[in-house]
């Protein structure tokens, strides 16, 4: 392997380390870009790719990307909590493994008191 991919590859563009984990809350917003919400479900305490992945979702998007984790789930379909409030967000991305199970995808936003207006992406 050439020096400059291997670089590349082990220092990236962006400096992300095999770890990296994704930030929580909105203390490290812009207030002058967009914010997206991803709506995800992965164990924290299992397998580290999708918080990886969305982790470099973060770190290369140039929006704001909030991130809610539907883990722990009482079981039953997956949903949004009633404390979210998608009107803050510019757009929702739906992660793979919240839409596996049509239920989980049809009842997301079952206990939201009205639909989502803005852009939704799965």
């Amino acid at each position: 392997m050439e020096y400059g991919l291997r670089r590349l590859l082990f220092r990236g563009p962006f400096r992300m380390s095999v770890v990296a984990r994704p930030l929580l809350g909105n203390w490290h917003f812009r207030h002058d870009v967009p914010t997206f919400l991803i709506v995800a479900y992965w164990d924290p305490c299992n397998i580290s790719t999708i918080p990886d992945y969305v982790a470099a979702w973060q770190q290369a998007s140039r929006f704001n990307i909030a991130v809610l984790n539907l883990w722990p789930n009482s079981g039953g379909a997956l949903t949004i909590p009633t404390s979210v409030d998608l009107d803050d967000f510019d757009g929702v991305i739906l992660h793979p493994t919240v839409s596996y199970f049509p239920v989980n995808l049809f009842n997301l936003d079952a206990r939201l008191t009205r639909g989502f207006e803005g852009s939704k992406s799965w």
